[in-house]
């Protein structure tokens, strides 16, 4: 077992787990961050706001004595931060009169980046949030093109998690119609390669471990500069170090005991 952890550069824990295990694992998935410690405590924290109380500590304090996630002193300062600037208030850290500046129903949400706005195209729409959803229907309202895009998108992706192969030929039509370039260029890629990309939206079987290994081989010889042949990056496949070795509990206790 300690051989095989070495070799694989994982711990004896996850070589065991992997052993118990009837299939293979899945990858993890990737979640977009949409939610934040403070997020909870925004209503409280725009009430007292409004009611006039400009000191963070003391909001800090008031949330400490309430049950539940707890945000730091400074996450509350720069959540008041915010508030100053959007108030004009750069400098008001004493009690002031109560005014409604703000609604406490008022949900504050940070814009999604490129990359937050692309995997919130390749989501499964039922594990997003009410919020996630509204901010696609509104970018489909405002630009009709993403609107088409983002219907063909999911298409393709049903396709890929049911299987659905014999869908592939009408999609490839629909995606050349729409002359949308990146969908165009795809749908080209596509059916240059269509007995590969049909087999893999039809078979069970996967070539993804195989295009991994590859992958990890392309990286070896990057290292080298390009100056590996196959005897010497073979001996760096076959004999390479691991990261992180398996320490044995045999040898510490000889240590300790030393």
């Amino acid at each position: 077992m300690t051989k095989i952890a070495r070799r694989l550069q994982l711990s004896r824990v996850t070589v065991y787990r992997y052993l118990q295990m009837q299939e293979p694992p899945q990858p993890s998935a990737t979640h977009l961050r949409e939610h934040h410690v403070i997020d909870p405590w925004k209503p409280y924290l725009v009430q007292r706001w409004n009611a006039g109380c400009r000191n963070a500590l003391e909001l800090w304090r008031e949330l400490r004595d309430k049950p539940g996630a707890q945000p730091s002193s400074r996450t509350v300062a720069r959540f008041l931060e915010v508030l100053r600037r959007d108030s004009g208030s750069y400098r008001s850290f004493r009690q002031v009169a109560p005014v409604a500046l703000y609604t406490q129903q008022t949900e504050r949400h940070r814009p999604l980046t490129a990359l937050q706005a692309k995997r919130l195209w390749l989501s499964d729409p039922d594990t997003r949030t009410e919020w996630l959803e509204a901010y696609r229907v509104a970018l489909c309202v405002r630009e009709k093109p993403l609107a088409e895009a983002y219907v063909l998108t999911q298409r393709f992706l049903t396709m890929t998690r049911e299987r659905g192969g014999d869908k592939l030929d009408q999609w490839v039509r629909d995606a050349v119609a729409s002359g949308i370039s990146q969908l165009v260029t795809f749908a080209a890629g596509v059916q240059r390669d269509y007995a590969a990309v049909k087999a893999g939206l039809t078979l069970e079987w996967s070539n993804g471990q195989t295009e991994s290994q590859i992958q990890r081989l392309k990286l070896l010889k990057r290292q080298m500069y390009g100056q590996a042949g196959f005897p010497l990056l073979r001996k760096r496949v076959v004999h390479r170090e691991p990261v992180l070795p398996v320490r044995h509990k045999r040898h510490a206790v000889g240590r300790a005991a030393a």
